[in-house]
């Protein structure tokens, strides 16, 4: 790589990080571009020679996310039950959200209906909750009535709606707990097998 070309992936990086640090601070619809490349100390060219919005460096949060899940998450899905695997996945998608990613990122994921449309089901977080499914299908554990991408858009629309509530009632409730209840529930939708004892019994433990 050239030198012209690492200080176009720094200016890149800055203009990134800076915009994250501004959404801690200030809803989405209220930083103008002004404020990011003020921030990141660019010129107002440098930024649209790297993106041409600011929702452009919005939507490039879910980098960090999809990073952490094939890198972190993926690799310890080493599980012999697709119920243990799938609350693994949602115990470290509440922890996620959070413990770890930014209050501001997860503001402006919670305004867009849409996002995980606009996002592939083959990498990141996606790709990772459908590797888990096509798993849980081919060890005859997990009953197809759809596709895989429908089932993986239900289970992840179904926690989505949960961090929203955990969100927007300002946190008053345990998101690692409250998600486990909600993976219970939707795993007895899809789980091919074990009576409800069995199930009852599965649902008292929490990932560790």
């Amino acid at each position: 790589m050239t030198n012209r070309q690492l200080q176009a992936e720094e200016t890149k990086r800055k203009i990134f990080y800076a915009t994250m640090t501004l959404l801690q601070k200030c809803d989405a619809e209220d930083i103008k571009i002004m404020d990011i490349v003020e921030a990141a100390n660019v010129s107002v060219g440098s930024f649209y020679n790297h993106y041409s919005s600011k929702k452009e460096v919005f939507a490039e949060s879910y980098k960090l996310e999809d990073s952490y899940f094939e890198e972190v998450v993926e690799p310890q899905l080493i599980q012999e039950d697709v119920r243990d695997k799938l609350r693994f996945f949602f115990d470290q998608y509440a922890i996620y959200n959070s413990k770890i990613a930014n209050i501001g990122r997860l503001r402006y994921v919670l305004s867009c209906n849409n996002i995980y449309v606009e996002r592939s089901y083959d990498t990141g977080t996606l790709g990772v909750l459908q590797r888990i499914i096509q798993w849980g299908v081919d060890n005859h554990q997990l009953r197809l009535d759809e596709s895989m991408i429908s089932m993986g858009h239900f289970m992840l629309v179904s926690a989505r709606g949960l961090i929203d509530n955990w969100y927007t009632r300002k946190e008053i409730f345990d998101l690692q707990n409250e998600m486990q209840s909600f993976v219970t529930r939707f795993i007895r939708l899809f789980y091919i097998g074990d009576t409800p004892a069995d199930e009852s019994a599965l649902s008292e433990e929490t990932p560790g």
